[in-house]
């Protein structure tokens, strides 16, 4: 992240910061398959996780 959008985009404000940050994790999250993953994304695997919070307990 550091290096695809912080540094080669140089933000000026705060927020300018924060809205390019906000696209690049919801673009990796989306888009971008992992190979840990099986080449799934980070949402198809969440997606695919069964709810597991009622068994914490």
């Amino acid at each position: 992240m550091k290096y695809e959008r912080v540094y080669l985009h140089g933000f000026e404000t705060g927020s300018e910061a924060r809205s390019g940050i906000g696209r690049w994790i919801d673009d990796c999250n989306a888009d971008r398959p992992h190979p840990a993953l099986d080449g799934r994304t980070l949402a198809e695997a969440y997606e695919s996780t069964p709810d597991r919070i009622g068994l914490a307990a």
